[in-house]
């Protein structure tokens, strides 16, 4: 699954009518306005020309001077290019062999109290950029000497996001579930079976899948053998709405949102 800021389920044509249609089945919307965002704070510093964030996982460091430079361990990054536009704002561009996967806008308030950041993702298998913007509230002061886009930031909203991000279609025929997104992902896995890769991602992310209830699936992402994300779906009352705990399990946030059946 790769929700926001980065799909989820997916579509599997049941071969037979006389099959039952399992209460999963169908095309989900992420509804942003029930949308609870980690409290844990990120932790950024640009100073003498250098951006880190301190509170990635792993850590990301790169030149600030507007130029592209290798970056190692990062599952969607293999060159970055920071850039400062002024004294309140800067832009970074991502790439992976050679092609720009996203470029993100940050800027700071003429306060220094909120970020708001904007941000062009192409990194989907079709190729088709989505879109998205939110803000950043200050908890942590810049220190001294340093841009303004320093310090510590709690997530504050999502905005604006482009449906093919928030959207899924998902079918549950016996003990496989399949997965299709609108930009591209997919895979087709046995609940409580042998990890299977996410076609399309390109930090060949692996899924695995088990029902852990009448109403709930949960589904387990890894990385070489790591555990990078969770999420637990159940489906609520009505069958028409299905809360969603999104988990980055190498950060230790939760992301929890209601998605509603289109």
């Amino acid at each position: 699954m790769k929700m926001f800021v980065g799909g989820g389920f997916a579509a599997l044509l049941v071969p037979s009518s006389a099959l039952a249609v399992s209460p999963f089945d169908g095309t989900w919307k992420a509804d942003l306005k029930t949308a609870q965002l980690p409290q844990k704070p990120q932790t950024i510093l640009l100073k003498d020309g250098v951006f880190t964030c301190s509170t990635c996982k792993p850590v990301f460091t790169v030149k600030a001077d507007g130029a592209f430079h290798p970056i190692t361990n990062q599952p969607y990054t293999d060159e970055a290019k920071m850039e400062v536009v002024d004294e309140h704002t800067i832009v970074e561009t991502d790439k992976l062999k050679g092609k720009v996967t996203n470029v993100a806008r940050q800027t700071v308030s003429t306060d220094g109290k909120t970020m708001t950041a904007s941000w062009t993702d192409t990194s989907a298998p079709d190729g088709k950029a989505t879109t998205g913007s939110g803000t950043m509230t200050r908890v942590g002061m810049a220190p001294a000497g340093a841009h303004a886009i320093s310090g510590s930031w709690r997530q504050a909203s999502v905005a604006n996001i482009s449906d093919a991000a928030l959207t899924e279609t998902l079918a549950l025929n016996g003990d496989w579930l399949s997965l299709t997104t609108p930009n591209g992902y997919s895979y087709k896995a046995k609940l409580g079976g042998q990890k299977v890769p996410l076609v399309g991602d390109t930090a060949e992310t692996m899924v695995a899948v088990k029902r852990t209830g009448a109403m709930t699936l949960f589904e387990e992402d890894s990385r070489k053998g790591e555990v990078v994300n969770t999420y637990t779906m159940t489906l609520l009352p009505g069958g028409k709405t299905m809360k969603v705990v999104s988990r980055n399990a190498k950060q230790g946030t939760d992301t929890i949102y209601v998605m509603k059946k289109l």
